[in-house]
């Protein structure tokens, strides 16, 4: 039996219970489930993992193997970024070295992007790390904030409504400012062909 069949065998048997009995068919059935149908299971109730799958639209900013760029629907302000790992960690402490680095690298590079795309005057790269901390998300999440002068934002921020005509724009102009790993190598290569070529020539 699939993990979809498990589920609607459970919500059948749900029938006619009372509230208590209910939650302790509940937890009896989470707990026979193994970890990779537990892990199934969050990822189709996560917002971020259906983002991933496909399964909601979104406004791509940025997407590699391990992590998924996206404009914030509900943003701080214009050209506010939230990146996100493609596997589902709740808090970022769970997550593996290699895969933390790799997401600071690209905030660092999303945040040059949104710097130049929207003519923001700085950024803020927030991580809120559970849910004292304002974790309202069940997947990790690193914001990348533009900010303006006098844009009275604070942390957490009254989200601002853009159009979808805006929205689009703003996707178009960061992702036309991110520069990818290879087309730096491709810069430096050439700038260092160009410096061996000054220096043959007498």
């Amino acid at each position: 039996m699939n993990l979809s069949e498990k589920l609607k065998d459970a919500e059948e048997g749900l029938k006619g219970l009372s509230k208590e009995e209910q939650e302790k068919r509940v937890n009896e059935v989470l707990s026979s489930l193994s970890e990779e149908e537990l892990e199934e299971l969050k990822r189709q109730q996560c917002v971020f993992c259906l983002i991933i799958d496909g399964k909601i639209d979104a406004y791509d900013i940025y997407e590699d193997s391990m992590v998924k760029a996206v404009l914030d629907i509900k943003p701080a302000n214009k050209g506010h970024v939230v990146l996100f790992p493609k596997e589902h960690y709740q808090i970022m402490s769970l997550m593996p070295d290699k895969l933390v680095e790799h997401i600071f690298k690209i905030a660092n590079m999303l945040s040059r992007a949104v710097f130049d795309g929207v003519k923001a005057n700085g950024t803020n790269i927030y991580v809120a790390n559970g849910n004292v901390a304002g974790q309202i998300s069940n997947h990790v999440l690193v914001h990348v904030i533009p900010r303006f002068n006098d844009d009275h934002i604070v942390i957490p921020w009254k989200s601002k409504e853009f159009s979808e005509e805006e929205m689009k724009n703003i996707t178009k102009e960061i992702k036309s400012k991110i520069v990818k790993k290879e087309d730096v190598k491709k810069e430096v290569k050439i700038e260092a062909i160009a410096e061996r070529e000054k220096r043959r020539i007498p």
